[in-house]
């Protein structure tokens, strides 16, 4: 959705570009000034949209650094038991993708 968002906008910018071009070469008609103005409200709605989606991105970046929002996959570590600690550095989530690849190669 980003994606399509950044591209949406790069199309405006273009196409306005286009348009200050061809409003510089000839006496702007109404239907040109008209055209440019629905562009420019349309670049700022969609910078609008780009923003809050950033900011709803960052907020649930925060909500999941801080532990408030559950992880993917933080059920299934819960839930399995804890392995012995063969690389005292990893985390839960760390040593229980571990000890399942260990299961993989003893299969």
């Amino acid at each position: 959705m980003l994606v399509y968002g950044i591209a949406l906008g790069i199309a405006l910018v273009v196409a306005s570009v286009a348009l200050i071009v061809a409003l510089q070469r000839q006496k702007p008609s109404d239907d040109l000034v008209r055209a440019f103005n629905a562009l420019e409200n349309d670049f700022a709605n969609l910078e609008d949209h780009v923003r809050s989606a950033l900011g709803r991105i960052s907020r649930l970046k925060r909500a999941t650094m801080n532990g408030e929002v559950p992880t993917p996959g933080a059920e299934e570590a819960a839930e399995a038991p804890a392995p012995l600690p063969l690389f005292p550095g990893l985390t839960a989530r760390q040593a229980a993708i571990h000890s399942q690849i260990i299961k993989r190669r003893n299969q």
